[in-house]
């Protein structure tokens, strides 16, 4: 990104970019009290500009300071939800590191370094020593607490003199949150991104998973965090030998008896709840619609399924109704997904002559080719009073692509 204008606040700096509407902070050298003043300023600019801190990040080179200053810039950051980011050939000791820690998201992959903190200035008389310790102490554990990160960091501050400096390993600063994020705020992410991309919070995690190292790697180049960077990606296609292994240990699992699905209803409604929780299945939300403009339930056009994909379909599919929420297990043997699913339902056994009331499917993340996930939605009817409490058929009639 190239920068067109540069406003420098003692240390902490303001970068505009031609490119994008986005800007960027950074706290670079000794951290003083008027840095604290110049970041509010900083900050006051972003909000007069309307423009978006890039990847919502202040970035840090800094060995350090004013303590107070730095739990003061801290502070901010916190309030405003920012993220805080540690460029490999970058440095973060003693007060930055209250900065850093600050931080929803901590991206620290530089150096760190801790050690207790002293007096600067004027000399203390001996007989204020022991309070001013005391206090320094109690001050770091509260602060560092109060960001969420775990007490052992105040542990290395303390137990380092001030004189040395302490390297923190890559295990401690990931072992103790100074690179990770914060609690609340990864499980409030996990639950965003997946609700807009209209899959299961665990579906998410586990793209979220599959992807991470590759997209850890394009935050440490400084172009996107990694859960806006994952938001974007699907699951990874399983490579030849992921299927070989998973096709063996299916075919173990038939010769062995194991893991067949249950014949009776509430087994199977138990089996794949099971399925749900150990993540061998997804739940993903759909959106429901009685089809009453047609006697017929079908699917026809040039951009639906042939009757065998139909058929194929209907023999797998796996259906329930809790709460008034239909549950279907989908599988699509297609080579490209399925947008839109015609189920029907009747208050009789699937081999009566009752009439059926259709509903239109309309998956929002469509079921890939050779996927199988179940989804869920509210039905736009009262089920038990429409379908009595007895014996109750569920048909896939047509699906489009």
């Amino acid at each position: 990104m190239t920068c067109c204008s540069l406003d420098t606040y003692a240390k902490v700096i303001y970068e505009q970019y031609s490119l994008t509407p986005e800007v960027s902070i950074r706290i670079e050298g000794a951290i003083t009290f008027k840095d604290l003043e110049d970041f509010k300023e900083a900050i006051k600019k972003l909000d007069d500009s309307k423009k978006t801190l890039h990847m919502d990040s202040v970035q840090l080179n800094s060995r350090g300071g004013s303590g107070v200053a730095a739990r003061g810039i801290g502070r901010i950051i916190r309030a405003r939800k920012l993220n805080t980011y540690l460029a490999t050939d970058s440095n973060c000791a003693s007060a930055c590191v209250d900065i850093l820690i600050a931080g929803m998201q901590r991206y620290a992959f530089g150096n760190v370094r801790v050690h207790r903190s002293t007096f600067i200035g004027e000399s203390l008389g001996d007989d204020e020593v022991e309070g001013f310790v005391s206090e320094s102490q109690r001050t770091n554990e509260e602060y560092v607490r109060s960001m969420g990160i775990s007490v052992l960091l105040a542990d290395a501050m303390q137990s380092t003199e001030s004189w040395r400096i302490r390297q923190l390993t890559e295990l401690e600063k990931h072992q103790w949150q100074l690179f990770g994020t914060d609690r609340v705020t990864e499980e409030i992410l996990f639950n965003k991104i997946a609700r807009s991309r209209h899959l299961s919070r665990e579906e998410f995690i586990d793209i979220f998973k599959s992807h991470y190292d590759e997209c850890i790697d394009q935050t440490k180049d400084f172009k996107v965090t990694v859960y806006d960077c994952a938001k974007l990606l699907n699951h990874k296609p399983k490579n030849w030998l992921e299927k070989s292994v998973r096709a063996m240990k299916n075919w173990l699992n038939r010769l062995n008896g194991v893991d067949q699905i249950p014949e009776t209803f509430l087994e199977r409604v138990e089996y794949l709840e099971d399925k749900i929780k150990i993540g061998d299945l997804y739940q993903r939300p759909m959106f429901i619609k009685e089809i009453t403009d047609s006697k017929s339930p079908s699917i026809s056009g040039q951009t639906s399924f042939n009757k065998a994909v139909v058929d194929q379909m209907e023999s797998t599919n796996i259906w329930w109704v809790s709460k008034n929420k239909i549950n279907v297990l989908l599988n699509n043997p297609a080579d490209r997904p399925v947008k839109n699913v015609v189920f029907t339902l009747s208050e009789t056994g699937c081999k009566g002559g009752r009439e059926k009331r259709a509903f239109s499917f309309d998956l929002p993340t469509p079921l890939e080719a050779q996927n199988s996930v179940i989804y869920t939605g509210e039905l736009p009817i009262a089920y038990d009073k429409a379908f009595g409490k007895g014996q109750r058929c569920g048909l896939v009639e047509g699906a489009k692509y």
